[in-house]
């Protein structure tokens, strides 16, 4: 219990001081500050992109863009349960939006909560279903926690797409990847 109270202290101390650093110390509109958080976010500077997408996000509260983004930069900092939170809201603000779906899920995966994980990558799959990327990481999920049997059908389900593809089209590594944690998965059975 101590451990709980203890870790949202400090989340409500960490969002505030980036409510309190971020509106005095970054000047812009909307669009400046959102293009250079993500300018950070995408040359691997996430401390440095938080700021910036955060103030974005006062802008303008229902940005999907920004706020996936700015999630996806706290998880990658180690601020899990900021990043879940902002990833969650751009879920909420633009629901047929796989991005802060997929990053959801990546992040539930990485933080051993494969039920979460599965589902969020099930509920992509619904709308694209031939997303090699989701497939995969499903396929993974199901690995990691143990079920073997759906990490076997998602694999064969990742290489069935892949052989359709005309040989110039499939990624060689790839496919030589998914075959192998197929093979993983049966040998685990």
């Amino acid at each position: 219990m101590k451990i709980l109270l203890l870790i949202s202290l400090f989340m409500l101390v960490s969002c505030a001081q980036i409510k309190e650093e971020a509106p005095r110390t970054l000047k812009g509109d909307f669009f400046e500050l959102k293009a250079e958080g993500i300018r950070h976010f995408i040359e691997g500077r996430y401390e440095r992109a938080i700021p910036y997408l955060y103030t974005a996000s006062l802008h303008r509260p229902n940005d999907s863009e920004t706020l996936g983004t700015l999630g996806d930069a706290m998880l990658r900092t180690g601020r899990n349960e900021e990043g879940i939170k902002f990833l969650q809201r751009a879920i909420d603000a633009s629901p047929h939006d796989s991005r802060p779906k997929f990053a959801l899920g990546n992040a539930y995966k990485i933080l051993g909560n494969y039920v979460d994980a599965a589902r969020i990558f099930l509920s992509i799959l619904e709308a694209e279903p031939d997303n090699l990327n989701v497939i995969g990481n499903l396929g993974d999920t199901y690995y990691k926690s143990g079920n073997y049997a759906d990490c076997v059908k998602q694999f064969t389900r990742f290489i069935e797409l892949m052989e359709a593809k005309s040989p110039g089209q499939r990624d060689k590594r790839l496919y030589e990847l998914a075959t192998d944690q197929k093979a993983s998965c049966e040998k685990s059975m």
